[in-house]
């Protein structure tokens, strides 16, 4: 498996990634999403900790939308999450709050994608940092961070796809 580099999205915000989304782990990305394997989220976690610095940050999981949840039976950003804060020692605050259904992105090209919102379930008031499966434009990181406010310190993903922009 092959690392990724860091990205900045938005202009500002730091995407510390894991692996590029190819080979082994665009194999475990999707047994994780699409099959609810969820023992391929433990060596995503592994590659993420093994690249990512330690903020000192509680983790929140960019949620899946309830309806492909049901689908797939699995919220793919929560999964790893766990996995993650297991292996780090930190908290994972479920905070994010998303819509019930959104049109799917994955595979659209840039233009044609959705743009995703997110609400609160409750108030952040400590710093967090935000934890997603895959980055590809970083338009679902950026709406994410911007529900949560300036609270937000970073973000983390698994995978990194696309074309780099750092």
């Amino acid at each position: 498996m092959q690392p990724h580099p860091d990205r900045l999205i938005g202009g500002s915000l730091l995407v510390q990634v894991g692996l590029a989304h190819r080979g082994a782990a665009r194999v475990l990305v999707r047994r994780l999403k699409y099959e609810a394997v969820l023992a391929a989220a433990v060596p995503l976690a592994e590659a993420m900790a093994a690249r990512v610095d330690d903020p000192g940050a509680a983790i929140v999981p960019v949620p899946r939308v309830p309806a492909r949840v049901w689908r797939y039976g699995v919220d793919p950003a929560r999964e790893l999450a766990k996995a993650y804060a297991a292996l780090v020692g930190r908290p994972v605050v479920d905070v994010l709050r998303p819509a019930l259904w959104t049109r799917r992105n994955a595979g659209r090209a840039r233009n044609d994608r959705s743009a995703v919102g997110f609400g609160l379930r409750r108030v952040v008031a400590e710093p967090v940092i935000v934890l997603d499966d895959v980055l590809t434009t970083g338009q679902t990181l950026m709406s994410a961070v911007g529900a949560i406010g300036a609270l937000a310190i970073g973000a983390i993903t698994a995978t990194g796809a696309g074309r780099v922009k750092v």
